[in-house]
Formats: structure tokens, sequence, C-alpha cells
């Protein structure tokens, strides 16, 4: 009996969202990691007409135990979904059933903009119909100008702050998600824009126009430039690919196959019918306390009768709501104690226990708490945190949630206050969860600061954070982690209209003399440097006048401390990107200092302020705090060299400019050379025979080969392929190296040469292209040789499924953990890797030491010890052209070297513990960068060297010394 199955009938138990549909919650290409060849299952099935030797189809798949519901996944599309899969695998097709139905078929339906994800990743909640929440992207957006365009092609503004924002009504097509009966989130926009904006721009633009010659979108009808670009069949199942892919990645950024998920658990989503809140205490200008209890006293617990007849909730400044809808902090006066004592509304999160709680013991937790407080009414005991706060006129009105973001129900697991609904509501934004640890870490510091320990009592909050290590939350780093994880959703760039980025400005013909002191200058921000959730520091930009009566730009650097608010009408925000975001195109002033002239940003800002709110310009200051300074170079160098890696142009390009070169003695005539080789990835199911080099010993079991050779039928291409090798694969003789208990580092080394046999991984796209798995290989240290040398004779692997699917589950392991914590990309890994035709011999890798390449012994000169040095080597040669070439070469092998270096630092802790130990200032508690000419503490330094910035100074700073030496004197 052979069973027919496809992957939207499969079905896994969740401990949290119980019976669920396997992409509910995991991601497409994880199907073979669970389902793979020779794993049982159990399974439902109907009868089919024998095709390609399948005689059943299955209706319901999963792994053991009961089986699903009859009633989840026995629908009405059932039948129709089935006969659809079972034609297109009878065909060969193998198409999805979201590419049949034309964008001309597709319908709108009205909803609400309810939160959002990320930059450019919404939710929205459908006003009809079930109620179901829509997931969308900024990709998805359109709008009406003077015809339909997508919103990104004329975006000024972040689309979440000027055209959907938190509470737009909208119109949406959508396509059906998988989803179990928990769930709200069940639809994803095909297309979506905002219905009244679009509506009033259609009017305008008809108004002069025969009504009978221009109408304008029908009720439940799509944008006709939409239909138009998605009719053909390609563009279409391009348009599914791309909503697919997304899903995948917000499923895989969410963990939603995990049981304590990201998105933040909401256990109070807004007040119970006879419950109240109060504000009762202020522990700064931010942070107070609220107090919750029952409306006629009674006890909260219900049927459990544990005598909670109050919770306390924490809460934070900026996530208060007013009575309009809008935020209740709009001018420096308001603060926590303006709130107290009234009415509030809420949404809050379990601070002593993580999401995974049942209802019975939350209010148990609250009801050991208690005690405290009925023995000491003044006393609080905070189990709560609030996420959304909303101010009431009076007990009885209803809170305004128009404008804020609105949790979705996603599972029944853990338990929330509300018995009457099926399931718990989750935020979904994904920085919230880290964002809202912080503000409580901060909150119980606040407590501290202000000495009401006897009066708030967090020490139950405090000890769930450290036994969870959410203190952690606070370290810029791992904020910075998070960040940079999200732009996976983010790859339109729209970033960029809040944050900004750094371009290197032009040299001008003539560079004139910069001014020690520019007072009161026009300046615009230029980009706004993110290291962690808050950002602090920034570049401006602005114009210098000259002598000759022309200007040049230049850019400025500035922080937090340089930013003159002023008191009366602007907020004290800790994050630059509120008070003057790219977008926002404010008239700012500065007063600049010229701290660094041969800097990329040479200058920095003593004062910045708002010509708006300023009428008057703040005082001058004429010297810098000295880590200030510190801060600026740092920084400043980091930014410059990161948009130089990123804005090399290519070689081909850049020199295609110059004339082709003329010999100076006649030579003989040749036909004209070939074009130059075009560099592409590997696309071929095997690799046999190649030859390639060892660019990574990852630990003793797994190594990172590269190949590059020339295809049969493409010799005017080389072809590129990046393969994870272990040590079952490495052949000694007649035995691997597992077999004979060798480590990577007993048998190679990183440079040596390789030949292997390798099978394409499918589904292993990744940002280090990491796409090929090692079946056999053998190793040596001369290239030639290597390529004479025989593979073992062994069963031929053809095929993907001849692999132990367990092989295949620890290259997916493997492969995310080399791309999460290896610096560089795949471009990096086939740095210096020639390809089979090629002679030369690449530079081997040098191990890991001082990054000062030249130590000079004591009483010498460094210059001269240098120069002996090269002496030595061998470079002190008779021709002036070979001594380039040696120079020249040694340069390459210097690039290689510090390449190699940085990566082995991501991820070897010896090697960066004993760098480090050479960094360290005697009898201080501080490490200098004699390179990079920066003093700063461990953790810093830590970073420091393992920055892609801190290893092009090592590298420029060793041409410079190379190009000071004086050639030897022949004979």
């Amino acid at each position: 009996m052979r069973i027919l199955f496809h992957i939207n009938q499969v079905w896994t138990n969740h401990p949290s969202a119980g019976f669920c549909p396997f992409r509910e919650i995991h991601t497409t290409t994880s199907l073979s990691k669970h389902f793979y060849p020779g794993r049982s299952v159990l399974c439902w099935a109907r009868s089919i007409p024998p095709t390609k030797q399948a005689n059943f189809q299955a209706t319901a798949v999963w792994l053991e135990g009961d089986s699903p519901d009859e009633t989840l996944y026995r629908t009405a599309e059932l039948a129709a979904e089935l006969n659809f899969h079972l034609t297109e695998y009878q065909t060969g097709t193998l198409g999805k059933l979201d590419e049949v139905v034309p964008p001309s078929k597709h319908r709108s339906l009205e909803a609400v903009v309810q939160e959002y994800v990320s930059h450019e990743v919404g939710v929205a909640r459908l006003t009809g119909a079930d109620g179901g929440v829509v997931l969308f992207h900024l990709a998805q957006v359109w709008t009406f100008t003077t015809t339909w365009v997508p919103y990104i092609s004329v975006m000024t503004k972040p689309v979440c702050k000027d055209y959907l924002p938190v509470g737009t009504k909208v119109a949406v097509a959508v396509r059906k998600l998988p989803a179990s009966v928990n769930s709200q989130l069940r639809y994803q926009a095909m297309v979506i824009w905002n219905k009244d904006m679009c509506s009033v721009a259609e009017e305008r633009a008809g108004a002069g126009v025969n009504m009978f010659s221009r109408r304008g979108l029908e009720e439940g009808g799509v944008p006709p430039a939409y239909v138009v670009r998605f009719t053909a069949d390609k563009v279409r199942a391009g348009l599914i690919q791309e909503l697919d892919t997304l899903f995948d990645h917000f499923k895989s950024l969410c963990k939603l196959d995990y049981k304590s998920v990201n998105p933040v658990p909401i256990i109070l989503n807004l007040l119970p019918e006879d419950w109240e809140a109060r504000v009762v205490k202020v522990v700064d200008q931010d942070n107070g306390v609220i107090c919750i209890n029952h409306r006629k006293g009674l006890d909260m617990s219900g049927d459990l009768k544990l005598g909670v007849t109050k919770m306390f909730a924490i809460f934070h400044l900026e996530d208060v709501w007013g009575i309009s809808g809008g935020k209740y902090r709009t001018s420096p006066e308001h603060c926590v104690a303006q709130l107290l004592p009234g009415y509030v509304d809420l949404t809050a999160r379990s601070i002593v226990s993580e999401g995974g709680q049942t209802m019975a013991g939350v209010f148990q937790t609250a009801a050991s708490q208690i005690l405290l407080s009925q023995m000491i009414s003044n006393v609080a005991c905070p189990v709560l945190q609030a996420v959304s706060v909303f101010v009431k006129a009076d007990p009885s009105s209803e809170p305004n949630i128009s404008s804020s973001p609105r949790p979705t129900y996603l599972r029944a697991f853990p338990e929330s206050f509300h018995c009457d609904e099926p399931s718990t509501s989750f935020y979904l934004s994904y920085l919230l969860q880290l964002q809202m640890d912080v503000k409580a870490l901060n909150f119980f510091s606040a407590t501290n600061q202000a000495k009401l320990q006897k009066e708030i009592n967090n020490g139950l909050a405090m000890a769930h954070f450290n036994m969870m290590k959410k203190n952690f939350s606070i370290d810029k780093m791992e904020q910075q982690k998070l960040v940079e994880e999200m732009l996976v959703l983010d790859h339109c760039n729209s970033r960029q209209l809040t944050y900004g980025s750094y371009q290197p400005l032009p040299t001008p013909p003539f560079m004139p003399n910069l001014p020690q002191y520019l007072p009161s200058v026009r300046v615009k921000v230029q980009l706004l440097y993110q290291q962690g959730f808050w950002i602090r520091e920034g570049v401006v930009k602005f114009e210098l006048p000259t002598r000759m009566g022309h200007k040049i730009l230049q850019y400025a650097f500035f922080d937090m401390s340089c930013y003159k608010f002023s008191l009366r009408q602007e907020l004290r925000a800790r994050d630059l990107a509120e008070v003057c975001p790219v977008y926002a195109e404010m008239e700012l002033k500065a007063h600049l200092l010229l701290a660094n002239k041969l800097s990329p940003i040479p200058y920095v800002c003593t004062a910045i302020w708002n010509t708006v709110t300023w009428k008057r310009d703040p005082d001058t200051v004429s010297k810098m705090d000295p880590l200030f300074i510190q801060k600026y170079e740092r920084i400043a160098a980091i930014i410059s060299s990161e948009a130089s890696s990123s804005s090399v142009p290519d070689a081909s390009t850049s020199l295609s400019i110059l004339p082709s070169p003329i010999p100076a003695h006649s030579m003989p005539s040749y036909p004209p050379q070939s074009v130059s080789p075009t560099l592409c990835w590997a696309t071929e199911e095997l690799l046999r025979a190649r030859v390639g080099k060892v660019t990574n010993i990852i630990d003793g079991n797994y190594g990172i080969a590269v190949v590059r050779y020339t295809p049969h039928h493409h010799t005017n291409e080389r072809h590129r392929a990046i393969v994870l090798f272990d040590t079952c694969d490495v052949w000694l003789g007649l035995q691997t190296a597992q077999q004979l208990d060798l480590t990577l580092n007993q048998v190679m080394v990183e440079g040596d040469y390789v030949k292997m046999k390798a099978i394409m991984v499918p589904e292993s796209g990744n940002r280090k292209n990491i796409r090929y798995l090692a079946t056999s290989l053998v190793t040596g240290k001369d290239r030639r040789a290597v390529k004479q040398m025989e593979l073992p004779e062994m069963e031929p692997l053809e095929n993907i499924d001849q692999i132990h699917p367990s092989k295949i589950n620890n290259f997916y392991a493997v492969v995310s953990a080399v791309c999460h914590n290896i610096p560089g990309d795949a471009e990096d890994e086939c740095r210096g890797v020639s390809s089979d035709e090629d002679v030369a011999q690449p530079a081997a890798s040098v191990p890991v030491t001082s990054t000062n390449p030249f130590l000079a012994p004591p009483g010498v000169d460094k210059q001269v010890a240098m120069a002996k040095n090269f002496a030595k080597s061998g470079s002190s040669v008779l021709s002036l052209d070979a001594y380039e070439t040696e120079r020249e070469k040694k340069k390459l092998s210097k690039a290689n070297e510090c390449l190699q270096n940085r990566r082995k630092l991501g991820y070897d802790r010896l090697a960066r513990d004993k760098l480090l130990l050479e960094l360290k200032l005697k009898n201080q508690l501080l490490w200098r960068c004699g390179e990079c000419n920066i003093t700063c503490g461990k953790a810093g330094m830590e970073k420091h060297i393992t920055s892609k910035s801190h290893w092009d100074r090592v590298l420029e700073n060793y041409k410079k010394l190379l190009d000071s030496l004086q050639p030897p004197a022949s004979g």
C-alpha cells in the first residue's frame, strides 16, 4: 500500500496549541526534518485510482498518538483540495492551489490595521466575515495617486507612520493560511490599501472627467493595475513564492513551534466587566503602579476561592494612551503623578512566571503575594506588567483603544483571566518582549533609587527575571542581535526612511582648510546609528563654504547629550528616532568643532537643536569631553569602514574606463583574448571529484571547503560551491577520520586542499550560501598531488534520499550555527580560492596572534626591524619588479590572514582570550588596541577585535609599513 500525501494534510500535536496544521507553526523546508523517509506515521486516507504506484491519498497525517478530531481536518474545502493535489501529481505539474485563482477573481474585504510586527510587516483584523487577522507586508501595499501603484514606489515616510498607522481602515484581498481553531491569524494579504485615502484620491482625480468615462474602484474590487501585473501565471507564481517565504520567516522569528513563543502572551486583555483599576503609586516621572480589584470587593479568583481581592501591575508612561485615543504624553509636563489616582484600563502580561502557567497558577501567585499587602495596606507586590494603559474619565466609561496596537488570539495556553474567550491573545511585535523586559528592569532599578523597597516589593518578579536570565535584555549587543534578525522580514529596506544611511562624500577638486570651529550651522540628519533598541548617536550633513565661492559637503558626529531639548515644548525622549527621524527633515542647527581633519567624519557637534522650538542659539562649547571624543573616534571608524566595504566598486567596471595598454616594442599579432569568465554559484545536484580548499575548521568535527571549477558546457563561467564536511567524510587510507578517532584539527588545517564528492541539499538557502554536503573527501598540502588522489570506492550516492535523515538534520543545524556565529558572507568565504585550472598558490592562513606583525626588539627601531624581517623572508632580489611583485604578494597574504583571523575570533574563545591578554594594559582594568588607537573595557575590546573595521585598520597599517620600506640595494 502506497499513500500519497501533501504537506497541507500534515498535522502536529503541539504542547501549547494542541493539534494544528504543520504549516501553521513549522516552515515548509522543515518537513523533511520531522517526516523523513523511514519514519513511522499514522494517517487517514481515501482510496484513489492507481497513480504512479500510489493507490491511496491521505486526508490527515500525524506522527503518533490519537488522531486529530475529524472536525479539524474534514472541512468543506478538503475534497476539492485533495482532487487538485491529485491532479497536479498525476500531471507532474505540482503547482500550488493559490496560483490557480487569477487576480481578476480576487475580492476585497474591509479590515482595520491592528499591530506591526516589524517596520514592514503588520496584521489587520477583518471587520466582517469571521473576524480573522490578516498578515501583510509593505510589498503588498498599493495606493492611488493619479493611477494605482505599489506604495513603495511613492513612499516618503514609514508605512506605519503615514499611510497605514494602527487603527486605519483598509481594504484587503487575502489568501487562507493554515490555522488551528484557537488562532485568529488565518489570512495573508495579497494586496492591501488605505480605503478612505484612495477613495478620496480617486474622486479628486475623476472630478474633471465625464462620470461615464471614469469610474472608481467598485465595492469588493481590487486595483486594476494589480490585476494586470499578476495575470501572467509565472508572475503570480512568484508572488505566491514571496508570500510563502514571508510566512516562513514570520514563523521562524516568532518561534511558533516552541512552547514559549516570542510573541507576548496577554493574560489580562482589558478588564473584565466587574473589575476596576486605578493608579496608586508613583516611582518617578516615568514609572508607576496600578492596583486592580473587584468593584464590589469580592474574591477575584472566583470558584478557586483563594481570597485574591487585589493585584498590582507596573507600567511605564510611554505605554499610556489618553482619553482621545492618542498617546497620553504629548508635552514635557505630562508625568505619572498626574494620573494619580485616576481610573484606567489595561492589557498586561505576567512578570512572575513565563508564558505557560494556568490561570489557577497566576491566581495562586497573586494570593501568595497579597498576604503582605493585606498585613500592611501601603505595600504593593506587582505580579503583572502593563503593555498598554488606557486613561478613563470615570470607572464606568469605555477605554478608547482606536489607535493603540491590539493583541491577536493565537493559542489556548497559557491561560488568561478571560474564561469566556476561546484562547489567549498575544502581541506579535518582534521586539516587544525584550523591550518590556528592559522596562521592567528599569522599574526595579528606579524603585531602588527612589528607596521605595518598603512600599513596592519586587522580590518575586526580580527572582523570576534572574531565573529566566532576562537581566541580559538590557545588553545592547543582545538588543542589536534582535534588530538584525528582524531584517529578514524587512527586505524593502524602508528603515532607511527613519534611520538614514551613510554615503561616502565625493572628494572635491580643491580641498580647503577646515575651520576649527563653526557656530550655528544648518545641518541635516544623514544617519542614526543603531546599537540596540534606543538610538543615541548619529551623523549630520552640512555645507561648508570655501574662499572660492563654492560649497562642499561635510559630516559631523553627534549623540543624545549634544541635542538641546526645549524644556517647555519638546518631549525628552530616549530615542533619537523619535526626536529627529530622517524622514521628518527637521530644521536643525549645530555648533561644530573640528575633531579629526583626516576622518571622513571630521567634525563633532558640541550642540544641536531644533530651530522651530529654539528662538535663540544655545551657548557654545570650545572643548569636548575626552570620553565623548573616544566614542566619536570608535563609531566614526565603524561607520566609515562599513560604508567603504559595502560600496567597493567591481574591478571590472571600475577599470573599464582605462585605455587599452600599448606594448613598448612591436609584438606579433594574436587573436583577441576571450572575455574574462563569469563567476556563478554552482547549481549541479552532484559535485564529482572536485578539488577545493579548506577555508574554515569549525570545531573538531565539522569544516567548510570551497570548490571553484569550470563546468563542462559553460567554458566562459567559473562555478563556485561552499561545502560542509565532517570527520565521517574524511578518508585517510581505508578508514575515515572518525573511525581512527581523529579530529579535523589533527588531519588538516585551514588552507589545505581537498578532493571531494558532494551533493546539494534541497531548500538550503542561507547567508553564507552553504548548499552542498560532502559524501567523501581526501586531503593534502599540495594541490597537484590532491588532484591525482583517488576517492574511496563506496556505494554510489546519486540522490539526496540515499543520505540518512539525521545527517541532513545535522547539516541544517551546523549551517544555522555557522551563519549565526561566524562573520562574513559567501563572497568572504570564497576569497583566495582558485579554480581547478589555476596554478597560483594562495597564501596559507596564519594562526591568530597579535595584530601587530612586526615586534621590534628592545632598542631597535621598528622600521629597521621590519626591513630586516622583510629581507629575511626572501624579498631581497636583484630585480625591482620582482621586489614589487613580492611586496604585493605579502599584502595579499596579509589580507587573507586578517580575514581568517577575524573569522576565527568569531567562534574560537581561546584565540579571543589570548589576543585580549596581549592587549590588556598592565595594572589596569583597561584594554588598548594600538592599531586603532582605542582604549576601552574588556567587553568593548572583545567586540572591537571581532569587528571588520579593526582588521581593515590592521591591514591598512601593514600596507603603509610595507610601502614605506626602501628596496634593498642590488649586488
